[in-house]
């Protein structure tokens, strides 16, 4: 499974930016893997399913004045398979806060057919589910065969 997050920030002073920015790039590679391979088992933990990271890599850039921090993770387990083909995202009880234009995409495979999907996406185009509510949810179940 591909992980691939984007996070933007923005910043009231230059300084604040650029510190930020200077800290994010001192970190060495290992360190800031280690940091997503930390969050990864504590999310294994939380949900009972060994999450396991293969490959990990970050950057931060500026993009229209704000912090930018993209993150690709690649692991597996992420994805639970039942005995009958169906294929479930489901992360349990945790919760994710969405605000300003935050969203959550989930890329299927293009010939998944969706069995249930919770809560309802805002948006669905073919096989690109999209969620852009706004405040706390509980991060979407998704289960789908293919």
């Amino acid at each position: 499974t591909i992980m691939d997050h984007v996070a933007r920030f923005a910043f009231k002073k230059y300084e604040d930016f650029r510190k930020t920015l200077d800290n994010f790039r001192n970190y060495s590679h290992d360190e800031k893997k280690k940091a997503y391979v930390d969050v990864m088992a504590r999310l294994s933990k939380d949900i009972g399913q060994e999450i396991k990271v293969i490959s990990y890599n970050s950057t931060a850039t500026e993009y229209e004045g704000l912090l930018q921090i993209h993150e690709i993770g690649v692991v597996k387990g992420f994805i639970k398979q039942s005995e009958d083909g169906v294929k479930e995202v489901n992360l349990g009880d945790n919760e994710i806060n969405l605000s300003g234009d935050s969203r959550i995409i989930f890329v299927l495979p293009k010939d998944s057919e969706i069995v249930e999907v919770e809560p309802t996406p805002s948006e669905r185009k073919g096989n690109i589910l999209v969620w852009n509510l706004q405040g706390k949810m509980k991060f979407p179940k998704v289960k789908y065969k293919n």
